[in-house]
């Protein structure tokens, strides 16, 4: 229903997803003269792959006769802007190169800005090598770069690092393999090493087939070099930034065509742009009405405006929509309460309503709701209607101003000549109805007196940022806003309302939302006045630390005074600096005197085996020792390991190599464990479809299980050429699961070969040994198999079903037949995200070790951050330490 009190605008349909098929002609006309610019994407609005869809030529080129600015802006990168002019043109649009924005231009463009004298590592194709090559940048060659022939002989002879690369870009690779993940890890994992995306986008939209889109790259990449790629193309505005800031367009007055919400919506909603999504490629109505009923932010933030089934079916005329009319007069002579509703303010009612009447619409003008007629009734809608008076900065202007609030222009206002001459011209406007304070290097008399003259007004309103007094500059003391707005509180005899800490508004919307709760939230502070006393009013737990403005001296001297006022910031906790929270953990060196007491308190312990109880084929000193007087102890001993390039056996015998005293019954590997399920889940006449090594297939065929898939798969060819071949191998016999497991031999090709299996059939297992994301060498990192199951995850839009740590079903069997009690379990472990959280989410204790992938240092960014789940509750250098004390 329409809600006839909704002033229109440029956004009359903000994010409501309104079909513009079922809006009437007059409607859609007072929409197509809301905006003079149009971007649009490509593939599946314009075109999909080599074919245009039918109408958009047309559609595009009558937007261009009308006046209005068009650009065409891609995530594709597989073309430079010339080569994308040639196709568009071949199909029949009026564009020129500069009208047209594509992420491997806007790559080397913001290269070239950063003056970027090194060299790119890309993974993509020649779209964005030449576009590198027209600014200067140095690049690799592209193209296929397989696995030759082993793991090590790759490390150990054909792995060559750049010393001279600086950036790592990913874009779309048809070529896209483990080795060409291995460098871009290795490259990223130095933090000066440039991270950049062509775009995100998860799949093509091809009908009928799923193609992974360089997004499942990018989060492959991102999960094993653990960085966040900065993404040149949509939905980052910085693709069309250039454009606003030259004031080619204007954010109100500009459309965003898209096919897919979470790149062409969104990018319009960063942008301020209006949107419509078109039917033809990725996302759909139904996908929208999902969001519609979601709680999550930025779920919402990916509903258009407006929504059409192809862009052909936009009619571009004064012509009313077929059956808009005798809708319309149907309702009304259904005695139903019709009302139209428009964001035209250039005409009057009655001009409206002649208008509606022309087209055989019966409307009366009381039926007609524009923004002249509505501009009254909004404004008694805000609390706040007239000017304000900002002591601030243009930042405070630009935020008030985004929001529709009035306010005088903010001046240096110096003070000339004598305080009679600043009384005899001082000028006040008597609109203004609200005074706001922030930091303001500009504050002077003039305007400490043209606040207190306004503020004499008891209905002006007084705001304030905050009442920090001064800055913490190491050499000169720096007043802060606190210090303007006590001088303006004194002076005009009233207090200010504080927007900012101590006042407990300012973190109400999280509270509200149920993003923190106050029972268990910290406020950590240097600030009595601001940080505890905010916390206080919070209702959170406060830790006070001393690196900042306030001493512990300042802390005794509110503990002793009379001031209750002043009792309300001492603190629950305190510490010198920060870091001192390592204390918390507790480090099992310094308590050689309760060892034996901690141990009598477990029955069972689980340990990882890499970088715990060795490293490759070298085992970690005193840990066998270690782990044969611990089972000489009566403790029940288990080896879980997320390796999923071994059998059981194997892990078995490599164990005992080393000397350590394990029966194979008890260790608890990936590949093992995905057999099993496999086992119970599958059919006789179901195949699996492997992502991994020999080793997981020979655990599958030691169960009879059929399997396909290991080793070299490499696109012959074009990749296009290889979707007849996959519908004819994946066609045989049927595939009930996909299994990833760690695969040097890991490709663009199984990337599709998986994901149309996963794709065409949503009854597909799709299981994985484990999410390890990264495995780090002294020169170099390798991707985990987590790497590859994001890379599947992103282009299927599947969650696998992790049969590894940190999930706790591998235990579930132990647990449920009671070989093992999780109060009296402890788990060994060197990877917190792995380890620590597989432990604590079978509610075992936990022991980390500094052999491997966490130490000390990460352990101290988990805990300034919060991050409970990976704190263990003991540490270690090595479990080696353990040793003298068991003996």
């Amino acid at each position: 229903m329409l809600n006839k009190f909704r002033p229109l605008s440029s956004s009359m349909f903000k994010q409501t997803s309104t079909n513009l098929l079922e809006q009437k002609a007059d409607k859609v006309t007072q929409w197509l003269d809301s905006f003079d610019a149009v971007l649009t994407d490509c593939d599946g609005v314009l075109w999909v792959y080599g074919n245009v869809i039918d109408g958009s030529v047309e559609v595009m080129n009558r937007f261009k006769e009308l006046g209005k600015k068009i650009f065409f802006c891609t995530n594709n990168s597989t073309k430079t802007r010339k080569e994308l002019l040639v196709k568009a043109v071949d199909m029949g649009f009026n564009i020129t190169e500069d009208e047209i924005i594509s992420t491997a231009h806007s790559g080397a463009a913001y290269l070239k800005g950063l003056n970027f004298d090194k060299k790119v590592f890309v993974i993509g194709s020649e779209g964005i090598t030449k576009e590198l090559d027209a600014v200067g940048i140095e690049h690799n060659k592209v193209g296929a770069e397989p696995m030759p022939g082993s793991l090590a002989e790759y490390i150990s002879k054909h792995l060559k690092l750049d010393e001279n690369v600086g950036a790592v870009m990913v874009g779309f690779d048809e070529h896209f393999s483990f080795p060409k993940m291995t460098q871009a890890a290795s490259y990223l994992n130095d933090p000066e090493c440039l991270f950049i995306a062509t775009n995100t986008d998860e799949r093509f939209p091809m009908p009928n087939m799923v193609i992974p889109g360089t997004g499942s790259f990018v989060r492959a990449i991102e999960t094993c070099a653990e960085r966040k790629a900065l993404v040149i193309g949509k939905p980052n505005k910085e693709i069309c930034e250039h454009l606003i800031k030259d004031g080619t367009i204007k954010p109100e007055r500009t459309l965003m065509i898209g096919d897919r919400c979470n790149t062409d919506i969104l990018l319009g909603y960063n942008c301020g742009f209006q949107t419509l999504l078109v039917g033809t490629g990725i996302h759909q109505l139904n996908d929208v009405d999902s969001w519609k009923k979601s709680n999550d932010p930025e779920l919402l933030k990916l509903i258009p405006d407006v929504y059409l089934p192809k862009l052909g079916v936009l009619w571009l005329n004064d012509d009313p929509i077929e059956g808009s009319v005798d809708t319309f007069n149907w309702f009304q002579n259904q005695h139903k309460n019709c009302y139209i509703v428009t964001n035209n303010s250039t005409r009057t009612r009655q001009n409206l309503q002649e208008k509606a009447c022309s087209m055989g619409l019966e409307a009366n003008e009381w039926q007609i709701i524009n923004t002249t007629y509505c501009t009254a009734k909004y404004l008694e809608k805000l609390n706040f209607n007239k000017k304000a008076y900002v002591i601030g900065r243009e930042g405070m202007a630009w935020e008030l101003q985004n929001l529709g609030i009035k306010l005088l222009p903010i001046e240096e206002e110096v003070m000339k000549g004598s305080t009679a001459d600043l009384r005899q011209n001082l000028k006040l406007d008597r609109e203004v109805k609200a005074v706001i304070v922030g930091f303001d290097e500009f504050f002077g008399f003039p305007k400490l007196t043209k606040a207190c003259c306004y503020l004499k007004d008891p209905e002006c309103l007084f705001i304030a940022a905050s009442t920090d007094n001064q800055g913490p500059t190491p050499t000169i003391m720096l007043p802060g806003t606190g210090c303007l707005v006590k001088a303006i509180e004194t002076c005009s005899n009233r207090l200010a309302t504080i927007i900012g800490k101590p006042n407990a508004e300012f973190i109400k919307p999280l509270i509200t939302k149920g993003c923190l709760k106050p029972a268990t939230t910290l406020m950590v502070g240097d600030r009595g006045s601001t940080d505890m006393l905010f916390g206080y009013n919070c209702g959170f737990f406060t830790l006070f630390v001393t690196s900042g403005v306030d001493t512990l001296q300042d802390v005794r001297q509110w503990q002793t005074s009379e001031n209750c006022e002043l009792h309300k910031q001492i603190p629950d906790f305190y510490l010198p600096k920060l870091g001192d929270l390592k204390y918390i953990l507790t480090d099992l060196r310094v308590k050689v005197k309760r060892i034996g007491e901690w141990l009598d308190s477990y029955d069972t312990i689980l340990t990882d085996c890499d970088a715990v109880l060795w490293h490759d084929d070298s085992v970690i000193p005193h840990v066998p020792a270690t782990i044969n007087t611990l089972q000489a102890l009566g403790k029940n001993i288990y080896f879980v390991t997320n390796n999923g390039t071994k059998t059981r056996h194997e892990l078995w015998l490599k164990a005992s190599q080393m000397n350590y005293q394990i029966d194979e019954q008890h260790i608890i590997a990936p590949t093992y464990s995905i057999a099993e399920y496999l086992k119970e889940n599958l059919s006789s006449n179901e195949r699996v479809y492997v992502i991994g090594s020999p080793a997981l297939a020979e655990e599958l065929n030691m169960l009879n299980i059929k399997n396909f898939g290991l080793g070299e798969d490499l696109v012959q060819g074009i990749w296009v050429d290889m979707l007849e071949k996959i519908k004819q191998e994946t066609g045989e016999e049927k595939v009930g699961a996909v299994v990833v497991g760690f695969d040097e031999h890991f490709s663009f090709a199984k990337m599709l070969k998986a994901s149309n299996i996963l794709g065409s059939n949503p009854d597909c297992l799709f299981l994985a040994t484990n999410a390890d994301a990264v495995h780090r060498y002294p020169k170099f990192c390798m991707p985990g198999t987590g790497a590859l199951v994001m890379a599947l995850q992103t282009c299927t839009g599947r969650e696998a079903k992790m049969m590894g740590k940190p999930n706790p079903v591998i235990c579930d069997n132990l647990i449920r037949t009671g070989c093992m009690q999780p109060k009296r379990t402890l788990m060994i472990g060197d990877s917190a995200k792995i380890d620590i959280l597989f432990g604590k989410n079978c509610g075992f204790q936990t022991l980390l070790v500094g052999t491997g992938n966490d130490k000390w240092p990460q352990v101290l960014e988990f805990v300034q951050n919060k991050q409970t789940d990976f704190i263990a509750n003991y540490y270690l250098e090595s479990l080696g330490d353990l040793l003298h004390v068991l003996q």
